[in-house]
């Protein structure tokens, strides 16, 4: 998204679309993936606590992040403050990953609905990865926290023979 305005893409009716589209597909699939493991949405489940935990980490950086984005989308010239912003570097190597694998050499190539569509979907990924490892670092603290082992092995430990006589 932060494309849509450094890039301008927002000028575009068909950009627009494209990154729209891209917002529904991880808006739906998140919406299926909850419905498919009901224990990311249970806040009483450790994974659902461990990412319950990261999205409001989430909502802080997003939060944060608003003030620089803002001063980039109302003066051009501030674009350096979005150095600090992890949806910039999502963007970026987006953009980076998909010319490494599309010609970008036609300019019709980079204002297409299908290659902004891909930019759009592969930062969401990127992103989402990042929420993942998060949730997965809140997911091990939860879970020391709680008293468990970890993500040790369940089957239980066999008997000591030499603990008989005790």
């Amino acid at each position: 998204m932060i494309a849509g305005f450094g890039g301008q893409l927002f000028d575009s009716p068909l950009a627009t679309g494209a990154m729209v589209t891209g917002v529904a597909c991880f808006i739906m699939g998140y919406t299926l993936l909850s419905m498919c493991l009901p224990a990311l949405g249970n806040r009483q489940h450790l994974v659902g606590k461990a990412l319950h935990l990261a999205l409001r980490f989430r909502l802080v950086i997003s939060l944060a992040s608003l003030g620089p984005f803002l001063a980039m989308a109302l003066e051009p010239q501030t674009s350096q403050a979005l150095l600090f912003v992890p949806d910039y570097w999502a963007g970026f190597a987006a953009g980076l990953s998909l010319s490494l694998i599309v010609d970008i050499t036609s300019p019709a190539t980079l204002e297409s609905f299908s290659y902004i569509l891909a930019w759009t979907l592969l930062e969401g990924l990127i992103l989402s990865l990042g929420l993942a490892m998060v949730a997965f670092f809140c997911l091990l603290g939860l879970s020391k926290q709680a008293g468990n082992r970890g993500f040790t092995s369940c089957a239980p430990r066999p008997a000591n023979p030499l603990d008989r006589g005790r």
